[in-house]
């Protein structure tokens, strides 16, 4: 036997409130919609005027081929921002809050309508978090952090061995994002694991003709089986210490002497 529930059920009483979420945009959906609710109600003793009809369906063909413009017009704008360097907002789920980073776009996706754009920090984000492009090629000495990403720079940094000891290196690398701390500028060369996280002020210089940072290199190494084997990939940054120079290239250190190649880079066009 089905039961009949009274008014005064706790369930409904406090049952929560359903809300609907308004529209905020009127898209082409919504236009036939519209159109159709008020063909259905028409007076049937006064029906919609035939004209009238067509000039609403001749309104809505042309904000639809609006709408396809528009969207291809941005769709070229994100794809001709790849390769550039941008600040964008994050929004981080762990922390709730949302972040500003500035890293390189390295491609575009689609999401149905929605138009991702994909950056070097490996932040995926709508186009519409992207707040401004940056031009990093006019560098003077009273720069800031911001200014150098996308050049290849030479850096201090120190490092700790196992034993607690301090070692003192040179960086050569190329700068891929800036990040602020406590109102810090630190620059962040290098992906993966062994990414290296700078400060500004430790930046010594911009290198206009970088050595062998960025190019494509064949070097001597082993696979998981311990054999000898030769491997290619491309120089992420430079580690120069006292005692020997290594390279930063597919996640692991490769000791300069180890390199049997060393292409040259492309000509730009």
């Amino acid at each position: 036997m089905s039961t009949i529930a009274s008014a005064t059920d706790t369930d409904i009483l406090y049952a929560p409130e359903q809300k609907r979420e308004p529209v905020q945009q009127l898209g082409k959906d919504e236009f036939i919609q519209l159109l159709l609710v008020q063909m259905q109600y028409q007076d049937p003793l006064e029906p919609m005027d035939t004209n009238e009809s067509i000039a609403q369906l001749a309104q809505f063909s042309a904000l639809e081929q609006m709408m396809n413009v528009a969207t291809v017009t941005e769709k070229q704008m994100a794809y001709d921002m790849v390769g550039s360097f941008a600040t964008y907002s994050y929004d981080n789920e762990e922390t709730g809050q949302t972040e500003w980073h500035t890293g390189k776009i390295e491609y575009v996706k689609t999401n149905g309508e929605e138009i991702i754009m994909g950056f070097s920090t490996g932040h995926e984000v709508p186009l519409a978090n992207v707040e401004e492009i940056i031009n990093g090629s006019n560098i003077t000495g009273d720069s800031s952090a911001f200014d150098v990403i996308g050049q290849t720079v030479q850096a201090t940094h120190e490092t700790k061995n196992e034993d607690g000891s301090t070692v003192q290196q040179i960086i050569e690398g190329e700068v891929l994002e800036v990040t602020l701390e406590d109102g810090d500028a630190y620059v962040i060369i290098g992906t993966g694991e062994e990414s290296l996280k700078i400060p500004f002020e430790d930046v010594q210089n911009i290198v206009e003709n970088p050595s062998i940072t960025g190019r494509e290199v064949t070097y001597k190494t082993k696979d998981e089986d311990g054999n000898a084997i030769e491997a290619t990939g491309v120089v992420e940054y430079i580690s120069i210490t006292e005692e020997t120079t290594y390279v930063y290239v597919n996640g692991e250190f490769v000791d300069f002497e180890d390199l049997t190649s060393v292409k040259n880079k492309p000509k730009e066009e």
